[in-house]
């Protein structure tokens, strides 16, 4: 496992949203404008546990700021020390805000989504709770993303939009190249039965949807270029105003 991996597990890494947030989005433009002036596409920086106080000087990305991957994970082990004594693992699930944006994101990273499916809040407590016994486990952290669909409406919603029948519990999918159109790769009931510290059927299921997951490699010219001859698009939440990608957006919609 690369170090830098290795070092950032004392962390807490959130892949920023960007244009899909408000919130997140006014506080990434408070901690770093480039020449623009105006919120860019990506955004670094290693804030202290208060949320606030930044560690690193922002920027676009950690080669701004280390000269090389193994630099970076030095500088974060020897950070880490001071909050050592303070540091609790982490227990609540890291979720994407609505099955849409987690597929297109799952697919951007080639990666497997973990759908939760409930039938209200009440039932999706459990299913949290069981999720995130798993996700920070060894061998499936940071293996597949995790999203929530919960109650009838939304239920109906996943199938009418995406085809996608869900049962509650959890489903493993994968995304087709543009985040469409998923593929179930295994599913595990909310009934299946625990042992004291153990989850055989829910991580059985993720393991073997895992296995099966086997997205096509993409090549980022291509992609772009074959999305604007199907017209396929993606409209985020908020305007997008990073120049380079304002400018893209212009040439695919002269």
């Amino acid at each position: 496992m690369p170090a830098v991996v290795t070092a950032s597990r004392n962390y807490v890494c959130v892949r920023p949203q960007t244009y899909e947030d408000e919130a997140e989005a006014k506080l990434l433009l408070s901690l770093f404008q480039g020449r623009s002036g105006v919120l860019e596409n990506t955004v670094f920086c290693v804030l202290a546990p208060d949320g606030e106080r930044t560690l690193t000087r922002a920027g676009r990305s950690p080669q701004q700021r280390f000269e090389s991957a193994d630099g970076f994970a030095a500088w974060l082990d020897r950070t880490f020390e001071s909050y050592a004594r303070k540091a609790k693992p982490l227990a609540a699930l890291p979720l994407h805000d609505g099955l849409g944006l987690a597929l297109n994101v799952a697919a951007c990273d080639l990666a497997p989504l973990a759908v939760l499916a409930a039938e209200d809040e009440k039932a999706l407590e459990k299913l949290l709770e069981r999720a995130a016994s798993l996700a920070w486990a060894e061998g499936h952290i940071g293996r597949q993303h995790f999203v929530t669909v919960v109650g009838e409406e939304a239920l109906t919603g996943a199938e009418e939009e995406f085809g996608l029948e869900l049962e509650p519990g959890l489903t493993l999918v994968q995304p087709d190249a543009y985040g469409r159109a998923p593929r179930v790769l295994s599913e595990a009931p909310a009934r299946a039965k625990r042992k004291k510290g153990e989850d055989p059927v829910w991580s059985k299921a993720l393991e073997e949807g895992r296995a099966a997951h086997d997205p096509d490699a993409k090549s980022r010219r291509r992609h772009v270029r074959d999305a604007w001859r199907k017209g396929i698009t993606w409209d985020s939440e908020l305007e997008v105003t990073d120049p380079g990608e304002k400018e893209a957006r212009r040439r695919r919609d002269r």
